[in-house]
């Protein structure tokens, strides 16, 4: 009988463990599900879900925060002159300069291609403003090598204060327009200083 009871004790241990290893597997792929395997940044799936808690958090507490839609500028011609890798390297440069430039509580994620966005906790749409601006200025001082020379990335950016009634995705299309009417304007710059 006591053989029996410790035979049984020994089997719910090891299979208690088997549970704990499970478990923990289960939480490092859920971690994997949300991260950009290239960049190890959040993918657009785990950004919308800390953009979703930012948004309750703000409605709950009055605590504001602030998105940064950035797309590097003429990244498909990085590409397309110096193959995949040294686009992926342009990426890595960018998200090395973001990430040492922003604070350990804000959060970046990539949500496709070169597209970015940044989830800045305490941050008006000036603060956000201001913080992209700098990023920007401090991206174009470090360049990158490709082909042989040094070559010096840019984006172009928009920016959206979180609102009590938004959605994850609401929020990110009010910066993704800023972002392309940033871009817009620049372009349009551009031609006219080219026709002078």
């Amino acid at each position: 009988m006591r053989n029996e009871k410790t035979d049984v004790e020994s089997e719910l241990e090891f299979l208690r463990r088997q549970l704990e290893d499970a478990q923990k597997k289960i939480s490092m792929l859920e971690a994997r599900v949300n991260e950009d395997e290239l960049l190890g940044v959040l993918n657009r799936r785990g950004l919308e879900q800390e953009i979703d808690k930012a948004i309750s958090f703000g409605g709950r507490y009055g605590m504001i925060a602030s998105l940064i839609y950035i797309d590097l500028d003429d990244f498909k011609q990085v590409n397309d002159s110096f193959g995949h890798d040294a686009g992926d390297a342009a990426l890595r440069h960018l998200v090395g300069v973001v990430e040492g430039n922003i604070r350990i509580s804000d959060i970046v994620g990539r949500i496709g291609g070169d597209e970015f966005v940044l989830l800045l906790w305490n941050a008006t749409q000036e603060i956000a403003q201001s913080k992209a601006n700098m990023l920007k200025s401090i991206l174009r001082r470090r360049p990158i090598m490709a082909g042989g020379s040094h070559h010096f990335l840019s984006f172009s950016f928009g920016v959206a204060e979180l609102r009590k009634d938004d959605t994850p995705s609401v929020a990110i299309g009010r910066a993704d327009q800023a972002m392309y009417f940033a871009k817009k304007q620049r372009k349009d710059v551009c031609r006219i200083a080219q026709a002078s």
